[in-house]
């Protein structure tokens, strides 16, 4: 599953919605725990599915990675320009915690999300 959407028209709102609980589900299920390959690989992947999208194919110097610490993880920074003068910035991380103390249940939390929304 890819997070681009397939038709150029913009969706219906419910549309939005699903898309938007597909990408939630689909990152949450990447394994980002702090010090591992995922933690190193995520901004990468994030940054892959980004330049999926119409704007960053068009945009594509909008969309960039830059090394936080020698041999340690990307961040990710990612620019849509808008028509107006305001600006929004989203800002966040991408490690987590681990789960291998949750024995049996440690697949849930990742889960967790797309269960409680649906």
């Amino acid at each position: 599953m890819t997070m681009h959407p397939s038709a150029s028209e913009p969706a219906a709102p419910q549309d939005w919605s699903s898309r938007t609980l597909a990408w939630l589900d689909q990152l949450v299920s990447w394994p980002s725990e702090g010090g591992t390959a995922g933690e190193q690989a995520f901004a990468g992947q994030l940054a892959d599915e980004l330049a999926q999208l119409p704007y960053f194919q068009e945009h594509p110097e909008q969309l960039w990675r830059q090394t936080a610490w020698p041999d340690g993880p990307e961040n990710l920074f990612a620019l849509v320009r808008g028509s107006g003068r305001q600006t929004a910035v989203l800002s966040g991380h991408f490690d987590t915690v681990t789960t291998r103390n949750y024995g049996s249940h440690a697949p849930w939390p990742a889960r967790l999300c797309a269960c409680v929304t649906r």
